[in-house]
């Protein structure tokens, strides 16, 4: 007698998977731990076909295109915040590194405390660095009207509006940091076509020979909000 060393739930739903066609299809919603089980056999005994269609399921829960990131949410079988986590586990141990961009997307969206509970260091490691990356990358993106230059701007009609609108906001941030994540709920510089040039008190921010566009992108450089 020949031990495999398999266990008797990876046996079963391997034999299940080979001897019973419709007991997976790709695309079917199936547990994760039935796909664990398919993974892992299919790879040891190189059951080609098998492993390709585990494969293709697993890359409709995480693309590698972010259009079609969420698309296929029904397939997470049992639905839980953790299954990204699970997803790095099959991708690392099988040698599945299509999956391993969004697997890491989702495990990076838990909260700090749930990853040290169920995360080894070294794994750790990376989803908080790349968590560091999307924050840096999100903020550039929803904060890069900042520093965009209007004149001459076919887009803008309201240059002078504009820029006042965004040294208010420069003020905003100064006066309180902490809400910086807050100020975008608020009127952005093209919003209220009616509102008044004189919205935002300018007194005693200019000297007599900076104009108002100048000042502003002096500010913008200050906080580091530069191309």
């Amino acid at each position: 007698m020949i031990d495999l060393g398999d266990s008797t739930q990876d046996l079963t739903h391997f034999l299940h998977a080979l001897y019973t066609r419709s007991y997976f299809c790709a695309g079917t919603p199936t547990s994760y731990d039935t796909l664990e089980s398919l993974l892992r056999m299919s790879t040891k005994y190189l059951a080609q076909q098998l492993r390709s269609d585990v494969i293709k399921h697993l890359a409709m829960i995480y693309p590698s295109e972010l259009a079609d990131l969420g698309k296929h949410t029904d397939l997470i079988l049992p639905s839980s915040d953790l299954h990204g986590l699970r997803a790095i586990s099959m991708g690392r141990e099988h040698n599945v590194p299509i999956i391993l961009p969004a697997a890491y997307y989702y495990a990076s969206t838990l909260p700090t405390t749930q990853l040290i509970a169920n995360v080894k260091p070294d794994i750790l490691a990376m989803i908080l660095a790349g968590r560091e990356n999307i924050i840096v990358a999100a903020y550039n993106v929803a904060w890069s009207w900042l520093y965009l230059e209007c004149r001459g701007s076919t887009m803008c009609l309201h240059v002078k509006r504009c820029y006042r609108k965004r040294l208010g906001m420069i003020k905003e941030i100064a006066k309180s940091p902490r809400t910086v994540h807050c100020l975008l709920l608020d009127a952005m510089p093209h919003d209220g076509e009616g509102e008044r040039d004189d919205d935002v008190d300018f007194s005693g921010y200019y000297s007599d020979d900076l104009d108002e566009e100048s000042f502003v992108m002096i500010q913008l450089h200050g906080m580091g909000i530069t191309e």
